[in-house]
């Protein structure tokens, strides 16, 4: 008796594959055509994955190594910029090398007042804004004898630059001039009283904590008042401040 499902069976639902071996009779094999259907959509399947897998790890590659090339430039532009400054900055300082050369030479044969900064140097710009304030300015006579000077200095601007340059800091009263660091009064035979190259080096970019005092002094009223100075790298005066005995507070003044 015949069943119900082999009435459904058609001979077209399977692959018959006949193998012979010698001169044995055949054996055949009968492989459903369903199974092969599903193993040619696996393998479908399995090459697309595959397609896409090669895809998406080629595409990170390529956004890791352009984020490498991106970095790799900023850093040498940075690199670049520095340089630059450096080179301005050593630029400057020949100029000033030559004519204090050639103002000792001509200080030699002929007797001038020196007045108190280089030619070269620039005055306060006042309609530029500056890069950098001054805060917290103090003039304290300590216990000890001596004139502590403290202020800070805060980079201003939002553009996460830089502001380089030098401090000089004079201390005057009853006929005494002292200045901070010591090197930046220039000795007789030069032009200028101050040179502002050998003031001491700051670079902020965001603060900046300056503390230093002169002396000691044996009377109070030996230093009547001291004065900020900061220039630029490129010799462009950022400010000149003066300062009371226990006075915080400060005023600018033009450059001389």
């Amino acid at each position: 008796m015949q069943t119900e499902k082999s009435k459904n069976h058609h001979p077209d639902d399977s692959l018959t594959l006949l193998i012979f071996k010698d001169n044995f009779s055949s054996r055949s094999f009968k492989i459903p055509i369903r199974w092969i259907r599903r193993l040619s959509i696996m393998l479908a399947i399995m090459v697309l994955l595959t397609l896409i897998s090669v895809t998406f790890t080629g595409q990170t590659y390529f956004n890791s190594e352009r984020s490498r090339q991106l970095r790799k430039i900023e850093a040498i532009e940075t690199e670049l910029f520095s340089v630059k400054e450096d080179f301005s900055s050593l630029q400057a300082k020949y100029r000033l090398l030559t004519q204090s050369d050639e103002a000792l030479e001509k200080a030699k044969t002929s007797p001038t007042l020196f007045t108190g900064l280089p030619s070269q140097v620039k005055p306060i710009d006042q309609t530029v804004r500056p890069n950098i304030s001054l805060t917290d300015r103090e003039m304290i006579w300590t216990n000890s004898g001596h004139v502590e000077v403290r202020f800070n200095i805060r980079y201003v601007k939002s553009d996460n630059g830089t502001q380089r340059g030098r401090i000089v800091i004079l201390a005057r009263g009853s006929g005494q001039l002292h200045s901070y660091p010591n090197e930046a009064l220039n000795p007789p035979g030069f032009e200028s009283l101050i040179d502002p190259q050998k003031g001491e080096y700051f670079s902020v970019s965001r603060f900046r904590s300056v503390k230093m005092r002169f002396g000691p002094f044996k009377n109070k009223d030996d230093i009547s008042h001291v004065e900020i100075l900061l220039f630029g790298t490129n010799f462009e005066t950022l400010f000149i401040e003066t300062l009371q005995m226990n006075d915080q507070d400060s005023r600018s003044k033009p450059s001389e």
